[in-house]
């Protein structure tokens, strides 16, 4: 039985906060996954909303999945300059086309060109790590994750203050935070073509461009692009959407699973230099268990992004010794805040426990996001740093795309039973009517207010104890979400504890410097200029 919940005395006051922290949190949180589109009933008033919110909160991440290692493994080959700003260019259109859409398809096409920009997280990561002597590519990559996180901070905190007015500069608040976006992402282009002239690409074998440019796997991309779009359809709808055992939620997850084992197959024995080209995995056991440990990470990252800021919210009114083992301080780390978040509930000491426990979380990314790419590109030839950075981003990202769907379709299965076991009894209790029931959890739940106070015997009494009750029930639900997680974890702690060392390294060999560099005996004798190259 739930635990009994008193009465509020200012019953009113604390269900319109709570339904203005549920409307704030939907109608402006980006990074929730186009909160604001969604709720924009001018778009497509007459779709499926079920499939296209699907398509349209993943597609970014499924363009980064699928594109990102090709991509990067043509940069490896022609040189990334131009291949940067194109998908740079790609992102800008995109963030104007959400900002403009009038129709849920544009959006969504908005969002896959969107994808493109994202998928460039892999020779972002290689232009920096190669220009750069390998003894401080550890630090380089520090330096180079800190522009994200303060991009991200000002990105956020502007889009919530832009997306907060219902107008802003007379357009809705959510295409303005898009809009701002596109500044965001053409100033980042014009730098990447005004400051970014790397020396020609090594060429080696003498190829021509176009022999180059045709070893993008057309093939696997079309394959991953077929598996992963509708097996996290069919996560994401089973259990919430839809029952797991109908249709619905097994034909499309069925499908992604078999056309994921073909494009392994294909990638295995068919197209050995494809996406997951081979070479990255003849030198030692690092890359391998560096792309694990990505992928959990990724799981943990994307999934704790997307319910923590809502947990928050719902719950507390708020806002939104070997080598190896110093990595498996990190997963270790997210373990221990795996449970530490399962165990909050509702309350001042919860809220506390959450707002201590995210700060531990930004502790625990630092390994993962940082060192786990330094580790996988010393462990790949000099003309895979490219593939190997992008193939553990886009593991990353995969990794993220499958946990949020997961963790999704958990925690709306469990909302739709701790809301009913929570709520139920106390308001019966009060004194609402039985015949009202459904309509008053749906109203509560949604955080609509003018409606909930119109449902057939509802008083002030009976909707403060159903505010509260409400709470409980959210915090039950979400402690599945961090239950799931812990798992992963673990098999992360595990492989990445299995890492060597990469002491022997950690020297001062630069694989592309910007000036030839000719060494005897681990000493420098004699540089000159290179000419440098678009």
């Amino acid at each position: 039985m739930p635990p009994s919940v008193p009465a509020s005395h200012d019953s009113s006051e604390v269900v319109h906060e709570k339904g203005e922290v549920l409307h704030k949190d939907r109608a402006t949180d980006i990074q929730g996954g186009y909160a604001g589109v969604e709720q924009d009933e001018d778009l497509e008033p007459e779709i499926h909303w079920k499939a296209y919110m699907v398509l349209l909160s993943n597609s970014s991440t499924l363009i980064a999945v699928v594109f990102a290692p090709p991509l990067s493994r043509i940069s490896d080959l022609v040189g990334r300059k131009w291949i940067t700003v194109t998908c740079g260019l790609a992102g800008v259109l995109g963030c104007i086309l959400i900002a403009s859409a009038k129709t849920m398809g544009m959006a969504i096409a908005g969002g896959t060109l969107a994808g493109f920009l994202v998928a460039m997280q892999g020779p972002y990561s290689a232009i920096v790590s190669e220009v750069t002597p390998r003894r401080y590519r550890s630090m380089a990559q520090g330096w180079l994750n800190l522009g994200p996180t303060l991009g991200g901070i000002l990105g956020a905190t502007a889009s919530q203050k832009i997306g907060s007015y219902q107008k802003f500069g007379g357009i809705e608040g959510w295409r303005a935070s898009f809009a701002f976006a596109a500044g965001g992402c053409f100033f980042a282009v014009a730098l990447l073509v005004v400051f970014y002239n790397p020396p020609k690409t090594p060429n080696p074998e003498n190829r021509t461009y176009t022999s180059r440019w045709l070893d993008f796997d057309v093939v696997g991309t079309c394959l991953l692009t077929a598996a992963i779009t509708p097996l996290t359809i069919g996560l994401t709808w089973g259990g919430g959407a839809y029952p797991w055992k109908s249709v619905h939620a097994i034909a499309p997850t069925a499908i992604g699973a078999v056309l994921l084992v073909v494009f392994g197959l294909h990638q295995t024995f068919i197209k050995k230099d494809g996406l997951f080209h081979h070479g990255q995995f003849k030198g030692n056991r690092n890359f391998a268990l560096s792309v694990t440990g990505n992928f959990v990470e990724g799981i943990f990252y994307y999934v704790y992004n997307a319910y923590i800021g809502t947990q928050a919210a719902i719950l507390y009114e708020s806002a939104p010794l070997k080598f190896g083992l110093f990595f498996a301080s990190g997963y270790l780390l997210f373990v221990v805040l795996m449970i530490g978040l399962a165990q909050t509930g509702v309350g001042h000491q919860s809220q506390s426990a959450v707002y201590a426990i995210s700060v531990m979380a930004g502790v625990a990314f630092v390994p993962a996001e940082t060192l786990l790419q330094t580790v996988a590109q010393l462990a790949v030839p000099a003309d895979l740093i490219g593939t190997a950075a992008a193939l553990g981003s886009a593991v990353r990202s995969f990794g993220g795309l499958i946990g949020v769907a997961i963790a999704t379709s958990i925690f709306n299965s469990k909302v739709a039973i701790n809301l009913p076991k929570y709520i139920v009894p106390v308001v019966l209790e009060a004194g609402l009517p039985a015949s009202s029931l459904p309509a008053f959890i749906a109203n509560l739940a949604a955080g609509n207010i003018a409606a909930l106070e119109q449902v057939p015997g509802v008083t002030a009494e009976i909707i403060g104890v159903g505010a509260i009750a409400l709470k409980q029930g959210f915090a039950q639900c979400f402690k599945y979400i961090w239950y799931f997680e812990i798992p992963f974890m673990v098999l992360a702690l595990v492989a990445v504890s299995l890492l060597t060392s990469v002491k022997e390294q950690m020297n001062w060999i630069i694989n592309r410097p910007v000036e030839e560099i000719i060494y005897k005996h681990g000493e420098t004798v004699h540089h000159k200029e290179r000419h440098s190259t678009a």
